[in-house]
């Protein structure tokens, strides 16, 4: 990060300061920091299952004298799921870099 601090002579008549003394102003560039923490959350509810339409069956002789069977079905499933973020702040910080030049 890069910071800068300007100190600037004011002109005398601009701002009423005459010769018996100066004005000036300052500026400067800081970094300010906040931290924050993200707590994520997730429940789920009642899960609902229900079938669609009728099995299906699908039949094969496995060569050993025996039949293999693979039974198909349409699911439906509903999966309810609250989702919630939780956000907590710190203390901000600021980091600041000053000169003062007379």
């Amino acid at each position: 990060m890069e910071y800068k601090n300007d100190i600037m002579k004011r002109p005398d008549d601009d701002y009423g300061c005459g010769k018996n003394g100066c004005d000036r102003e300052c500026s400067i560039h800081t970094n300010v920091k906040l931290p924050v923490e993200f707590e994520p959350e997730a429940n789920v509810g009642k899960i609902e299952i229900e079938c669609c339409g009728d099995p299906e069956i699908k039949c094969e002789c496995n060569g050993k004298g025996g039949i293999d069977a693979v039974i198909f079905q349409n699911v439906f499933v509903k999966i309810p799921i609250c989702y919630d973020v939780k956000v907590k702040t710190g203390r901000s910080q600021t980091d600041c870099k000053c000169s003062e030049k007379r």
